[in-house]
């Protein structure tokens, strides 16, 4: 997907960059969050209206 990044930046304002090795900063930020959950669990908790959606 060339570009995509280019894409979500533009679109986004947000800067991003095309890690080197993608899997490894998956594991780092998933053990980041584990490292520290209760101040990132606003991060990965999901919102209400979309867990009901999820269930209807």
């Amino acid at each position: 997907m060339r570009g995509i990044n280019d894409l979500l930046s533009d679109e986004t304002g947000i800067f991003t960059h095309i890690a080197e090795n993608p899997l490894l900063c998956v594991v780092n930020g998933c053990g980041e969050v584990l490292d520290d959950f209760k101040k990132l669990k606003r991060v990965v908790d999901t919102p209400d209206f979309i867990r009901n959606a999820i269930r209807d």
